[in-house]
């Protein structure tokens, strides 16, 4: 409970002021650096789909995946400690299916493959937020990059068409001086709706 407002607080939002100088002139800027943090107990949560003929190998890859990332953190200001997380398996749940679902909420961001993909998402029922996504190369050969910005769809946009067809892509941000591709993740994680 927060003692002010008598409100149930989860999380907290602050603003830290940070200060960058310019190389050539020592210039100072300020800045603003936004901070979350979570009461003991509350974190996120996210959903994984697992592909039935390799669903354990992968699962296996992919938690060791998990407590690297945790290890590394998330976000900005990993340099400096924030971001590290631990995480915990929840156990299973079965998603509930809809017969005839004629559109879906998306749980990730999604991009579109192509315009025929993008018109077929948009029909007469889609209701959904277009967002920005947008951040920094975390390799050691070009950690100083920002990736290309792209528009997608936000998480729980509700979308015209089949759920059992996933839509979306992998998408190529590679800044145009990096050594290496960089990818972000554009495919639905689709929950049938309907009508």
């Amino acid at each position: 409970m927060d003692e002010t407002s008598d409100d149930i607080v989860l999380w907290k939002r602050d603003f830290v002021p940070r200060v960058t100088l310019d190389r050539i002139t020592s210039a100072s800027e300020i800045w603003h650096l936004g901070d979350v943090k979570f009461r003991a107990g509350v974190g996120l949560w996210f959903a994984m789909v697992f592909h039935p003929d390799h669903g354990e190998a992968l699962r296996r890859k992919f938690e060791a995946c998990l407590r690297v990332l945790g290890d590394t953190g998330l976000g900005g200001e990993r340099s400096a400690g924030r971001g590290l997380f631990t995480w915990d398996y929840a156990g299973e749940e079965t998603l509930p299916e809809v017969e005839s679902a004629d559109r879906f909420v998306t749980l990730a961001p999604l991009c579109p493959k192509d315009t025929a993909q993008l018109a077929a998402l948009t029909g007469e029922v889609a209701a959904y937020d277009l967002l920005p996504r947008r951040g920094w190369v975390t390799s050691p050969e070009a950690g100083n990059l920002r990736r290309k910005m792209i528009w997608m769809f936000a998480e729980g946009s509700v979308l015209t068409g089949n759920p059992e067809r996933r839509a979306g892509r992998l998408v190529n941000v590679k800044p145009e001086v990096c050594p290496h591709d960089v990818w972000r993740y554009g495919y639905a994680f689709p929950v049938g709706m309907g009508t």
